[in-house]
């Protein structure tokens, strides 16, 4: 059971430690509500299906482990696409009068 558990969860180490660091970010930014939705997600992805699917009487275990490894990936993406979102919104770039690149503040 632990072979077959590792083969499977492994798959989510990687994005796991993606996601930690995307969470820092978000933390450095001051702007820790993405970080706090993306995690909201991945709880909802594996907590719903599985009280759906423990009621069937074909229910296993392993798929306990392939949901978590795929809101792993659904996490990550999301948190991605929020992180590009905020540093668009922090990193707006306009051209000075004098043809310099000019920061704006972030609002």
């Amino acid at each position: 059971m632990g072979d077959e558990y590792l083969r499977i969860v492994s798959w989510s180490f990687i994005p796991s430690g993606i996601s930690f660091v995307t969470g820092s970010m978000f933390q450095a930014m001051g702007n820790t509500l993405p970080s706090v939705a993306t995690s909201l997600v991945r709880v909802v992805v594996v907590a719903i299906p599985v009280i759906v699917l423990s009621r069937s009487p074909s229910f296993r275990r392993s798929t306990i482990w392939h949901l978590g490894v795929m809101s792993v990936w659904l996490q990550l993406a999301l948190a991605l696409v929020l992180l590009r979102r905020e540093y668009g919104n922090r990193l707006a770039f306009n051209v000075g009068s004098e043809g310099e690149p000019m920061v704006l503040p972030a609002h």
